[in-house]
């Protein structure tokens, strides 16, 4: 099997940690491993009747905060989860951008991760999220597809 040094878990949704952190320990090849987990914030660009200056929401004030409070709930959630014999280097971002899908693209590309863990809703298709879909097209990092399993 190949080795997977820089791992990216996207966590994209509430719910979804649960198979991750479940999956992700019981592999033990990820406890050799450098793990990013990320989280992506839609942005919004403003720019009609504003002058030449667009109004972006989040604002950059704004933004530091959400990324602060983002990054501490994903370290409250790998605390909580991982087990703590669970050795992996661990990272934490959080990235804002109008196109989730394009950001997290670029983000991969950039750092030359060698795969992207992701939680898949069922929707459409044989990937099951056209998210999912667009990410496994447009980076070279290989894709984990772990499913979302609904609460009955």
């Amino acid at each position: 099997m190949k080795s997977w040094n820089k791992v990216v878990i996207s966590i994209l949704g509430e719910g979804e940690e649960v198979e991750v952190f479940r999956s992700l320990s019981q592999m033990p090849l990820m406890n050799q491993s450098e793990l990013t987990f990320v989280t992506l914030v839609r942005s919004i660009e403003y720019g009609y009747g504003l002058g030449e200056y667009n109004l972006i929401f989040p604002v950059a004030d704004d933004r530091e905060k959400i990324k602060s409070e983002k990054i501490k709930k994903l370290k409250s959630l790998v605390e909580k989860n991982l087990p703590s014999n669970f050795k992996a280097k661990i990272n934490f971002d959080c990235l804002f951008d109008e196109n989730p899908k394009e950001k997290l693209c670029s983000f991969l590309n950039e750092m030359k991760a060698d795969v992207v863990v992701m939680v898949a809703r069922k929707k459409r298709g044989l990937f099951e999220s056209s998210f999912t879909q667009y990410v496994a097209k447009h980076t070279d990092a290989d894709v984990m597809i772990l499913k979302h399993h609904e609460k009955k």
